[in-house]
């Protein structure tokens, strides 16, 4: 599935977004799935996995430094912002 949209991306900006996307969404799935599963373990292994999406993020801003024009890159820092 994810491959079909990654043919229909043809700008940086579109790739970077899509990106972002997913590395936001994996860390609020870990996150929600720390809350539901019974098992503290398990709640651990969650968090720490939604830990290291979060420090994914410097990495990528940098990265997306040299595909997005200045005004991309200040709104997906304001998302970040939205997050802390």
């Amino acid at each position: 599935m994810a491959m079909g949209l990654i043919k229909d991306m043809e700008l940086p900006k579109d790739i970077v977004f899509f990106a972002y996307g997913m590395e936001d969404s994996l860390g609020r799935f870990y996150k929600e799935a720390s809350k539901r599963t019974g098992d503290q373990e398990t709640a651990q292994l969650f968090l720490k996995l939604a830990e290291i999406e979060k420090q994914h993020k410097p990495a990528f801003y940098d990265a997306i430094r040299i595909y997005l024009p200045q005004n991309y890159v200040n709104i997906l820092q304001f998302f970040s912002f939205l997050e802390t």
